[in-house]
């Protein structure tokens, strides 16, 4: 009988424990990006609502147009996902976070505020204000986004698309569990003295971290090969350029310890993606 309580118990607290990470991380994960941005994020409903009640905004119906064509394309939920800009920064930054899967939560996506600016200073107009009918080919004529802009949003989507930000916070929240429970663990089981357990605790947040920024590069590279299947490899390919020119690694940083791979790498990548016969893209 006692026993029976106990798992009862224990099956009690495990189920409460999961209802509680399922139904509150979606909304905690919110909060850190709203805490984060620079500048106000928009829900897609608000924008829609303020477009169809014509309602000023900062966004221009052309700008709505391209979201909405990355959206299809990506298979995103547009009424579960913010839009904000980053303040300053050069006009192909572009950032993601949030979740779409997990309860309550919500997808952000940041564009540079350079791009709402060239809407806004654009005498582009759409042919209907009010009709947003996506154009899902990547390399369809553009109001006003390059390829490389395209790219920084698809890159971003394909985050939002793999979950990848929610996986960060599942995999930080392990790794940091794990590497504080060494120490409780040796001086428990192994009767370790105390500074023996603090040692062994602090030498096993290398490790975790290491892991972690091996799962960040990971996904790094599937958002861009997300990307490229998708029809972005050509925009991946002008991004990475400039941005190999401009970037020169930092070599006091180890590679294992890095978040992001190396700009050429992924030039590299989306040079082959992009002219996959070798040739240099040029049709005449």
């Amino acid at each position: 009988m006692p026993l029976r309580s106990s798992l009862g118990k224990v099956m009690l607290v495990a189920s409460g424990t999961a209802l509680a990470t399922l139904f509150g991380v979606g909304p905690l994960m919110n909060s850190l990006a709203d805490s984060s941005l620079s500048l106000p994020a928009h829900a897609w409903t608000d924008i829609e609502r303020k477009r169809n009640q014509r309602e000023a905004q900062p966004f221009r119906d052309e700008l709505l147009i391209e979201l909405a064509s990355l959206f299809a394309v990506f298979e995103v939920d547009p009424q579960r996902m913010k839009v904000s800009f980053i303040a300053g920064g050069d006009d192909s930054q572009a950032a993601s976070a949030g979740t779409q899967r997990l309860p309550f939560g919500q997808a952000y996506l940041l564009l540079s505020e350079g791009i709402g600016l060239n809407y806004a200073l654009s005498r582009v107009t759409a042919a209907d204000a009010c009709d947003i009918r996506p154009r899902v080919h990547p390399n369809e004529a553009s109001t006003i986004l390059t390829p490389e802009q395209r790219y920084a949003l698809a890159h971003e989507l394909a985050h939002i698309t793999c979950e990848h930000h929610t996986k960060r916070v599942t995999a930080t929240a392990a790794a940091l569990t794990a590497a504080f429970a060494v120490g409780p663990a040796l001086r428990r089981w192994a009767r370790a003295s105390r500074p023996v357990a603090a040692t062994a605790t602090l030498l096993s947040i290398a490790p975790a971290g290491a892991a972690l920024r091996w799962l960040y590069r990971r996904q790094e590279w599937e958002a861009d090969a997300v990307a490229a299947h998708k029809g972005y490899a050509c925009g991946g390919e002008a991004f990475w350029s400039r941005q190999a020119a401009m970037r020169v690694p930092n070599p006091g940083v180890p590679y294992w310890f890095r978040t992001h791979p190396y700009p050429h790498e992924r030039l590299a990548f989306f040079t082959s993606r992009c002219n996959p016969d070798g040739n240099n893209g040029d049709t005449g």
